[in-house]
């Protein structure tokens, strides 16, 4: 009896943690690939890979893919997360259409928070109406679990998107054309009846009546 009345206790309190946990689980962190839809041929651009909600990040890797007849790697710069530097330690082509990116804090240190882990400057090669992906794999971040005085890495559980990007702004639509007023239709105004032709009917009136007259006689 006295272990029932212990589940008895427990369940409730088993039940109110379950909506908890998995509020807890769904927020995770997410890794973005942000670029502008259109850009310009043969301009440079600006590419940030955003995060949100890291924690304890330390470093991290990623490839990015993309069409390497459309578009170029320029450079790639350093990140920042709450206003700390996330310093690039190296980053290659991996072929043609493919570069990784590694970057790291220094020694233990650790960041949370939102911003972005890097910056690409891409040249867009291609033509008006041309569009790549902006493919991110093989992503990982890293950080640091402390344990009797020694740090161990550990992954974070991320989301990662990538996007796509065309060259030339949106084709735009026919402009509507210009409704045309229609000329007004002249119609000819009947013209009113002149002095000359009332006269000659009043004195064919007259001589009707005056004829009349005569017969009746």
């Amino acid at each position: 009896m006295a272990g029932m009345a212990l589940l008895l206790m427990l369940a409730p309190m088993a039940v109110a943690f379950i909506p908890f946990a998995a509020i807890t689980a769904a927020v995770q962190a997410e890794v973005t690939v942000k670029a502008p839809e259109y850009v310009d041929e043969g301009k440079t651009f600006n590419v940030t890979i955003d995060v949100e909600n890291v924690t304890d990040f330390n470093s991290g890797v990623f490839d990015l893919s993309f069409d390497p007849g459309i578009l170029e790697v320029k450079g790639v710069t350093s990140g920042n997360i709450c206003d700390i530097e996330i310093p690039i330690t190296k980053w290659d082509y991996m072929d043609s259409g493919t570069i990784k990116v590694m970057f790291e804090l220094p020694e233990d240190t650790a960041v949370s928070g939102s911003g972005y882990l890097t910056m690409i400057t891409f040249e867009a090669k291609g033509k008006r109406g041309n569009k790549s992906e902006l493919r991110i794999n093989n992503g990982e971040l890293i950080k640091f679990v402390f344990s009797e005085g020694r740090a161990e890495p550990e992954g974070i559980p991320m989301n990662w998107h990538g996007t796509e990007i065309r060259i030339g702004k949106e084709e735009e639509g026919p402009e509507p054309t210009p409704a045309t007023s229609q000329a007004p239709i002249l119609t000819e105004t009947p013209k009113s009846a002149g002095f000359g032709a009332v006269f000659v009917a009043v004195a064919f009136t007259v001589v009707y009546i005056l004829q009349r007259r005569i017969e009746e006689r």
